[in-house]
């Protein structure tokens, strides 16, 4: 089975295993998103930082304007990883119903906002969140007190 032996290349490589234990302890990142984003970062050396993988995955909106005439609504990439930007569709959901601070952080502009526009939103935040743990080397904390 690919799930098996997924789980077995994981383990081999200490540095992987690290990451990977750092990814899936993430409400809503569970293997399969970790595995891809181990395997498209290359285990987090070939995108420096959270936005440009999130470029690369097709979450981040672009401006059409030219000039005066042309101003189209943002829009994300048609050419992004779809593979990539769908797993983190299903993740997204999965943190909207499971981890307090992102479904408060949803329902707050959901009064306000489409739900695509949210659920790439929660995408984002999930991807900022992966990248900042793993620099840190730290696993996701669910009861961390922020400073005022």
């Amino acid at each position: 089975c690919i799930e098996r032996e997924l789980t077995r290349l994981v383990m081999a490589d200490k540095a992987i295993l690290t990451n990977y234990r750092i990814l899936t302890s993430i409400k809503g990142i569970g293997p399969v998103n970790a595995w891809m984003a181990i395997a498209y970062t290359e285990n987090f050396t070939s995108f420096t930082d959270g936005r440009k993988y999130a470029v690369y995955a097709g979450v981040v909106p672009f401006k059409t304007r030219s000039g005066t005439s042309i101003k189209k609504k943002d829009r994300v990439s048609n050419i992004a990883n779809k593979e990539l930007k769908q797993e983190l569709n299903q993740a997204a959901k999965t943190a909207m119903q499971h981890d307090p601070e992102i479904k408060a952080y949803a329902t707050r502009k959901l009064e306000k906002k489409p739900y695509p526009l949210v659920l790439n939103n929660v995408k984002f935040k999930l991807i900022l969140r992966m990248f900042s743990l793993v620099k840190r080397k730290e696993k996701y904390v669910e009861e961390y007190l922020r400073s005022a």
